[in-house]
């Protein structure tokens, strides 16, 4: 072999290495960045099931709530002092008996707004419950019961906002 013939070979050889190590690496580079695109779509995807699983947790713990409490202020509404003061007492007891177990589930929640307004929830049920078994037991003025449903509303507005932008 000649001269220009090993120049050729070498040259040939030559292109044919920097072409297989480039095929390589693009290779390389692109299913690297499609891997970290899902990882970062599948994580998206996880936060995002999490969130509203966390958030639907902490609404079934204020329906429950609720659901347990209506019969109380209905005994309130019907009954007579005796009866109305053991209906709130008992209605006091279910909030805070709700309100300590959704600490868990509210605790867990990323948005501080959204944990300020569940853990309020269950506050304002505990706190108005309180104070309407004092005031029938001490013959003044019931406290505001609108304070309830709107509390209850500020939640879920802000769950909807929170699930709005996942």
């Amino acid at each position: 072999m000649t001269d220009s013939q090993w120049l050729i070979v070498l040259l040939t050889a030559s292109t044919a290495l920097v072409s297989s190590l480039l095929t390589a690496w693009l290779s390389s580079h692109f299913s690297t960045r499609s891997e970290r695109e899902k990882r970062a779509h599948d994580g998206r995807a996880a936060r995002e099931a999490r969130v509203r699983q966390q958030i639907g947790e902490v609404a079934q713990q204020i329906s429950a709530m609720m659901l347990e409490i209506a019969p109380q202020f209905e005994k309130y509404e019907q009954g007579a002092n005796v009866e109305a003061i053991q209906a709130m007492e008992a209605a006091e007891h279910i909030a805070k008996k709700h309100g300590f177990e959704s600490l868990g589930k509210v605790q867990v929640l990323d948005d501080s707004v959204l944990r300020t307004r569940a853990s309020a929830v269950f506050s304002e049920y505990e706190l108005v419950t309180r104070k309407m078994t004092t005031s029938l037991s001490d013959q003044t003025p019931a406290p505001d019961v609108h304070r309830l449903p709107r509390a209850r509303d500020a939640f879920f507005e802000r769950a909807r906002e929170v699930i709005a932008v996942l």
